[in-house]
């Protein structure tokens, strides 16, 4: 049993071999020991051990300095050197049951860890009375001077230490936990052989050996990271230094902003994870960070926006507080704190799931480009369903070519958001003639549902339907006649909603007869009907002529497209297409003589189609080749290559058997541009490279017009 192994016959002597083996190489620094009795502070500076073990009474919590110092100011600036490595484990219990059963539980893991190798076992470890202080005394101090590379290299050993501890006692939640604030230079610790009147009992020292530490040794005893050897060391070290040097470095101070900003969106995330766990230290340590970043990027509103976060949080801290973090963090000579993430992950117990959703580690300008990913589609996806809601009802691929998105995605936010217009197997039926006896299928509900969606695209709050009504006449009122009556009703969304609906309905031949016939036989109950009863019956015309819209919608919609419409669709897609290259090819005689029209029209599809390409790659000759490469291929060809192209693809007579064309171009092209074998002969592939020496043509004046056309643009 390691805890409990150092045992005393007076609690003085517990004192005097704490501070023996922590301060047995300190150099002549200062050692600093703190009474606190209530709200007073005395501090005491010394050389002499003797003099820093009088402790004074039981009434107050007496600590010393984990390090050294110069003079009696305890600060960072006036650090003299480093003594130890402090792990402070805590319980944060107030039940005395519960603390002890924390207290050995946390015994229980740390001599597990020690028994089996996995942490070093320490110099000292003392029983606080809430938890435990353990102690990793360095056997040879290290100076706070100008070696500031070993002294990085001891902050990034306590500070793995620390993080194998926060782990370890993260194993179980009863336990005691790792205090961060260990990894502050001046920090103190309670002094063994000293009343804790918080817990009601003695510090004691329940474990110390003659065992001190080299750096080295603590990151291979802890399993910090895979230790080298010091020749293995410097070549590593050698080789990193020569790719740095090959690498050409050019400093940008703008790229600080970024960074700055993706940090203060991070924060705001991590505060609405948190929620009402942002208490106490969380919120101060988020405010300072937060502070210093928004000072950097816009001094003048730092304050207000610093005002803003914090009225954010569930409990938002005292304005006494937040105005002790501004007039700290303005005291700095610049103002602010450059704080760099690990300080940031460290300060605020980061948990790993919550770097993940955050960002930290995978570089700013990569979350900053996701954050802006998810930006550009939540404008889509607004955008989409703010047309999906508008009166001109239009059509999916209408939406898509208007946003610049392909028609699935329209489809996809339509159905996410249920306002798809259309359904399947959906039939034609009068809805206010339905008998009441008649039990409601899912059919039914699948046909109700598709017209109440068409309903709410147009802005149409449904509402239940009246109860059937008595038709007075049955004689058809003619198209003119109903439309005439249809334009006096009494001003409302749902009666322009009706109105609108009701001319689509007769401007189909398929729908005229049974709109009409419908609609003859609610008009004659307009009349005598109060303005509610009124808009519920328009409501109900309206879902049923909605559902006649949708039936022939959905008809239109599975027909296959046929050959002439889908060559009116593409006619229409090169009308609006222009590439210069194609201009030349088309306008000069020579080259429309010689070249199959039928081919050139089909390559001039694949180029118009490449620009609309979002896929990452393509397979080619069994090849994975990345999309952006192929782009540039199809980009690089000059008009001279094209012609090449076409007369090699008629040539050889295939497309006319390629089942997907594009493919078969795209390929042929990647291969022309990137294989030097020619399998047509010299002759056919020269044939358009030489047309300038066989033809009048001015191709110089060709090219010429051509440039000062792209100069315009």
């Amino acid at each position: 049993m390691l805890l409990g192994s150092y045992k005393s016959d007076s609690i003085e002597n517990e004192t005097r071999e704490f501070l023996r083996l922590l301060y047995h190489d300190r150099r002549g620094g200062q050692m600093i020991r703190l009474i606190k009795s209530g709200d007073t502070v005395n501090s005491l500076s010394t050389c002499d051990e003797e003099e820093l073990a009088a402790t004074g009474t039981d009434m107050a919590h007496v600590y010393t300095s984990v390090n050294t110092f110069r003079g009696s100011k305890r600060s960072a600036d006036k650090l003299y050197c480093y003594c130890s490595i402090f792990i402070d484990l805590d319980c944060h219990t107030k039940n005395r049951e519960e603390i002890m059963d924390a207290k050995r539980r946390t015994a229980d893991l740390l001599e597990a860890a020690y028994v089996s190798g996995k942490l070093a076992i320490p110099t000292m470890v003392t029983d606080t009375g809430r938890g435990f202080g353990i102690q990793y005394v360095l056997k040879k101090s290290i100076a706070n001077g100008n070696n500031a590379a070993q002294r990085e290299f001891f902050k990034k050993v306590r500070e793995g230490i620390y993080r194998k501890y926060k782990e370890l006692m993260d194993t179980d939640p009863m336990a005691a936990s790792a205090d961060p604030t260990v990894l502050d230079d001046s920090r103190v610790v309670r002094l063994p052989g000293t009343f804790n009147v918080n817990a009601d009992t003695y510090c004691h020292l329940i474990m110390a050996q003659e065992r001190y530490y080299e750096l080295s040794e603590l990151v291979q005893g802890c399993h910090l990271w895979d230790w080298k050897e010091k020749a293995d060391y410097k070549k590593e070290k050698t080789k990193r230094e020569k790719k740095k040097k090959e690498r050409k470095i050019i400093p940008f101070r703008g790229n600080y902003i970024p960074f700055l900003t993706n940090r203060i969106e991070q924060l705001k995330t991590l505060q609405k994870i948190r929620g009402q766990a942002c208490t106490d230290c969380c919120r101060e340590q988020m405010l300072f960070i937060l502070y210093s970043a928004l000072k950097q990027v816009n001094g003048q509103s730092a304050g207000l926006e610093l005002q803003l976060f914090n009225n954010d949080f569930t409990h938002p801290l005292g304005q006494k507080e937040l105005n002790h973090i501004i007039e700290e963090t303005n005291a700095d000579p610049k103002g602010f704190y450059k704080l760099p993430d690990a300080y940031v992950i460290r300060t605020l117990n980061i948990t790993e799931e919550e770097i993940s959703v955050l960002g930290f580690g995978s570089g700013w300008r990569r979350t900053a480009a996701k954050r802006e990913t998810a930006k550009k589609r939540k404008e889509i996806r607004n955008k989409v369903i703010g047309l999906l809601g508008q009166v001109d009802r239009l059509t999916y691929t209408d939406i898509a070519e208007q946003i610049g998105i392909s028609r699935r995605t329209v489809c996809t936010i339509a159905k996410e958001v249920g306002i798809s217009r259309y359904k399947k197997n959906v039939q034609v039926y009068d809805v206010g003639k339905r008998p009441k006896n008649e039990v409601e299928t899912s059919h039914d509900m699948e046909q109700d549902k598709s017209a109440k969606n068409y309903i709410e695209s147009v802005c149409v709050v449904s509402s239940d339907a009246p109860q059937e009504l008595l038709s007075t006449s049955l004689a058809l009122y003619s198209l003119s006649d109903i439309i005439a009556r249809l334009h006096v009703m009494p001003p409302s969304l749902i009666s322009q909603q009706l109105l609108r609906v009701a001319e689509e309905c007769f401007s189909i031949a398929e729908l005229r007869d049974t709109a009409q016939y419908q609609l003859s036989l609610s008009l004659p109950q307009y009349e005598h009907l109060t303005y509610t009863e009124l808009l519920k019956l328009q409501l109900k015309d309206l879902q049923m002529l909605a559902m006649l819209r949708v039936t022939v919608q959905e008809e239109h919609a599975n027909e296959p497209e046929i050959s002439d419409q889908r060559e009116t669709r593409i006619n229409s897609y090169l009308a609006k297409y222009s590439d210069d290259r194609f201009k030349v090819l088309e306008g000069c005689s020579e080259y429309s003589e010689q070249l199959d029209p039928a081919v050139l029209k089909s390559v001039k599809i694949a180029f118009m189609q490449m620009i609309r390409v979002k896929r990452d790659y393509f397979m080619v000759q069994g090849r994975k080749i990345p999309a952006t490469e192929i782009k540039k291929c199809f980009e690089s060809c000059s008009y001279k290559d094209i012609a090449v192209i076409c007369q090699r693809i008629a040539s050889k007579g295939t497309i006319l058997h390629a089942q997907k064309p594009f493919f078969y171009i795209m390929q042929t092209i990647w291969n022309y541009k990137h294989i030097n074998s020619n399998k047509f002969g010299p002759e056919k592939k020269d044939l358009h490279h030489r047309l300038e020496e066989r033809t009048d043509t001015d191709f110089k004046k060709l090219e010429a017009d051509l440039e000062r056309l792209m100069l315009k643009r």
